[in-house]
């Protein structure tokens, strides 16, 4: 839940863990250079756009320097601009 709750956790948004996904992975405490994946598979938008986020915070370039892809969203309006 978002919003407080006296029963309820409190959980990351989605664009908040594709964020966290993407430092962690492609972040400087990430993976080493040479075991970085080549490409992701998203199937939400709000995780998209906070991966997208942070990949282009950290210098990562989605389309040429890692590839996304998505079977649920073709067509999505969160990937405009990175096709490859």
């Amino acid at each position: 839940h978002l919003v407080p709750h006296p029963d309820a956790v409190t959980q990351e948004s989605h664009q908040q863990q594709g964020y966290n996904t993407a430092q962690a992975v492609f972040g400087p405490d990430g993976y080493a250079s040479d075991q970085k994946p080549d490409g992701i598979v998203l199937t939400d938008d709000m995780m998209t756009r906070g991966a997208l986020t942070a990949l282009d915070r950290l210098g990562v370039r989605a389309g040429t320097d890692v590839r996304i892809a998505t079977h649920a969203h073709a067509g999505s309006q969160s990937l405009m601009c990175y096709e490859a």
